[in-house]
């Protein structure tokens, strides 16, 4: 056997640089690697697309970045207001007590002693209904039940100073819608979701308070005091009502809503039964919006030049109304 001739060192160096040929044996060198052995490689999982380098979402946050404005998207809880079957189930059932203990009915002693009880009862309803059984964010407050005892009070009012059934029915909507609506706008506000036309509807609400203690306040057939006292507490409700509205604290909105009542109260009790019955009510009716507005804006500090005008323009009103009236009698 002849010995194996080792390769010189420049054929070992082409070797390396071309690597052997194909029917040359190799020498290994190093342990040899079992098939087995050989790891597989592992799979490489598919990263994250790129974003999109063109488009208007593109170009739109090139441009906030550029301002520096951070885009946030905050998810905002919106309170749920309940719907206010409670309060049309309490406003349906008091108008209907109303109705069967008028004056004509029972007669006058018993008739405002129920009317009043009822009243009480409508206020107790309301004020277990906010404090106990309304969602805690859309909770008005205890004085939520003001304006739909005016309302019972307007209602047996009206009752008792018509017989015409026609004038009763609408006395009865009214009152049942008020006492329904009025919580259920209050406690939109408190839940932060009033809306312009919402607000306007709460303002709708206190006038048509207003207007059966107005129309009583200018009777010819009652006394002075007994027309003074009927519009100072319809006029005083509603008033506190539009005014508490703007967020004042009570004290400030009693006392605006008292004089606005009481101005209001004294004029009826004066001009009452001296002119007719509709021209005086508007007149009455317009000196209560007037002063409403100028007192509560006088009480928030924000009374300027737009709401002087505006409101000033219904006292100037009342007055021209005053003196029409006293011109044609």
């Amino acid at each position: 056997m002849s010995p194996r001739i080792r390769p010189s060192a420049f054929a070992r160096a082409s070797v390396e640089l071309r690597g052997p040929a194909a029917d040359a044996d190799v020498e290994p060198i190093g342990e040899p690697v079992a098939a087995a052995q050989a790891v597989a490689p592992e799979p490489v999982e598919p990263g994250p697309a790129a974003p999109r380098r063109t488009g208007h979402a593109f170009y739109a946050d090139e441009a906030r970045r550029a301002l520096g404005i951070a885009r946030e998207i905050r998810a905002v809880a919106v309170a749920r207001v309940p719907a206010p079957v409670f309060h049309g189930a309490v406003g349906g059932g008091v108008a209907v007590a109303a109705v069967l203990v008028r004056p004509q009915v029972t007669g006058w002693v018993l008739s405002i002693t129920l009317d009043l009880a009822l009243a009480v009862l409508t206020a107790l309803a309301i004020i277990h209904y906010d404090l106990v059984l309304c969602p805690e964010e859309t909770r008005p407050g205890p004085d939520s039940f003001i304006l739909p005892v005016a309302a019972v009070i307007s209602l047996a009012v009206s009752l008792a100073g018509s017989s015409d059934l026609r004038i009763s029915a609408l006395a009865v909507l009214i009152a049942t819608g008020v006492i329904a609506a009025a919580p259920h706008l209050a406690a939109i506000r408190a839940a932060g979701q009033e809306t312009p036309l919402l607000r306007q509807l709460r303002e709708v609400t206190a006038v048509l308070v207003c207007v059966p203690a107005v129309l009583a306040g200018a009777a010819p057939g009652l006394s002075w005091w007994v027309r003074g006292t009927v519009v100072l507490l319809g006029t005083t409700a509603g008033a506190y009502d539009a005014v508490r509205a703007d967020g004042l604290p009570w004290r400030r909105t009693a006392l605006a809503a008292l004089a606005a009542g009481l101005a209001t109260a004294l004029t009826a009790a004066a001009a009452g039964g001296l002119f007719g019955q509709a021209a005086i009510a508007m007149s009455l009716l317009l000196l209560w919006y007037g002063l409403r507005g100028l007192l509560g804006g006088l009480s928030s500090g924000r009374l300027g030049r737009g709401p002087l005008l505006e409101y000033g323009s219904f006292i100037v009103a009342a007055g021209l109304a005053f003196g029409v009236a006293a011109a044609g009698r």
